[in-house]
């Protein structure tokens, strides 16, 4: 109940003042105006395809803990954890991925974290080593060299939980003399045993990590499009840098759908990407604004995705 209070108290205050500097910069903002409908369009459909690239990278993690999940399942999952993501406190989608899982599919909530460890990991190992090539082909120096120690560490730390492996329960049987350090280490190594089921198989492991390749290409060519929305032609470099920092806004996800905190992480780094603040906070507008239309339309038709389900 608290993080829900806390949660709502940041995003009502950065909404306010975004809205209060939109407003009081509204020069800055005409450009949007001139947005022709089919960017938005364009914009629109590339959420389509993200959404429908993270259904299959549910039903296919789920399908190694559990019977058979169809894809009109895994789409109506998809949209539910998209919603709550945008909508709801601290990585609402993914509690609402859980519970449904749990109640539906009887799947432990340790191996659903195994197959949101397994997301996060190829996710993050993607984008930080995206990070450190386009770093390394950006002139500018300023911020650079804090920001590309940044995503080489995170790339290896990534790679390290990859063939990271826990030691044998034998080796720490003295912890298991106090009943809350069992429980505990029940959990640890029950997601460990989810995440090497994963790794076991190989075919599996490719497809998760050419789906998240594509997905970064839709969302790379999503972000060049909203920048030549507004007149702007940002380079690939930058535009690898602004990507990378865009999915790296997930790990503080402490309001609905980042907001304010992706933004931020981009503003500070804006001198690095060599667009202006207010370049970027028009690019976060119709990002939002277009993402906001397509969530609202995919949740009414959510109840028609859902009857075709069989369970």
């Amino acid at each position: 109940m608290k993080k829900n209070i806390i949660s709502s108290l940041l995003t009502s205050t950065v909404i306010l003042a975004f809205t209060y500097y939109v407003f009081t910069n509204l020069s800055d903002f005409q450009s949007l105006f001139e947005i022709s409908l089919l960017v938005i369009f364009i914009v629109g459909l590339s959420k389509l395809i993200k959404f429908f690239f993270n259904g299959l990278f549910i039903q296919w993690t789920i399908e190694v803990f559990t019977k058979r999940f169809s894809l009109s399942e895994s789409v109506y999952v998809s949209i539910l954890s998209a919603v709550g993501n945008f909508f709801g406190p601290l990585l609402g989608g993914a509690t609402i991925r859980a519970v449904y899982l749990k109640k539906v599919h009887k799947l432990s909530y340790s191996f659903f974290l195994s197959t949101l460890a397994g997301y996060y990991v190829i996710l993050f190992s993607i984008y930080s080593f995206l990070g450190v090539i386009s770093l390394l082909f950006i002139s500018e120096d300023t911020g650079k060299s804090g920001l590309l120690l940044f995503f080489f560490l995170w790339f290896i730390f990534m790679l390290t939980m990859v063939f990271f492996r826990l030691p044998s329960r034998k080796k720490i049987k003295n912890l298991e003399k106090i009943n809350q350090v069992i429980k505990l280490l029940d959990i640890i190594y029950q997601i460990e045993d989810g995440w090497r089921e994963i790794l076991k198989r190989k075919n599996l492991l490719i497809k998760l990590i050419i789906l998240a390749l594509l997905g970064l290409l839709v969302t790379g060519l999503t972000t060049y499009i909203e920048f030549k929305a507004i007149g702007v032609s940002i380079g690939f470099a930058a535009l690898g840098v602004h990507t990378a920092l865009s999915a790296t806004s997930i790990l503080i996800s402490i309001t609905p759908g980042a907001i304010g905190i992706k933004e931020g992480i981009l503003l500070i780094n804006s001198s690095v990407m060599g667009v202006t603040n207010d370049q970027i906070l028009q690019v976060a507008l119709i990002d939002r604004g277009v993402t906001f239309i397509v969530l609202a339309v995919l949740y009414i038709f959510s109840k028609q995705i859902k009857s075709r389900i069989t369970i």
